[in-house]
């Protein structure tokens, strides 16, 4: 039941909402893969091949702008609608089959400690 394309499209936010989400799907493969900043050490080296410092720098990535940030919450909240809706179909069509069963098929079930669960 994983969100599809036709989701995303089906939502009622109008624009490139597709390829917004690829676009983030793309991005969202770049960041796992390169860490946000970028770091690089380097030393200081005495005429007789001895360290005697080292210097550390570091560029963060840019931060995304704050449209960005609006317009991926904007398709964050609606694709979350839409699994909750899901969600709440799926929960509406276990128990209507629950209620069918009969006690004989719940007998054959097997049960749950909860209360080890805690």
């Amino acid at each position: 039941m994983a969100l599809t394309e036709e989701d995303v499209t089906g939502t009622s936010l109008q624009g490139e909402v597709l390829e917004w989400h690829r676009v983030l799907r793309r991005l969202a493969e770049h960041f796992r893969s390169h860490p946000r900043g970028r770091l690089s050490v380097g030393a200081a080296v005495d005429p007789d091949g001895r360290a005697t410092g080292i210097a550390i720098t570091s560029v963060d990535q840019p931060a995304p702008d704050d449209r960005t940030v609006r317009q991926t919450g904007a398709l964050a909240y609606e694709l979350s609608q839409l699994v909750e809706r899901r969600m709440a179909d799926q929960q509406e069509r276990v128990l209507t089959a629950a209620k069918a069963m009969s006690a004989m098929e719940w007998s054959r079930l097997p049960l749950i400690d909860i209360a080890g669960l805690e």
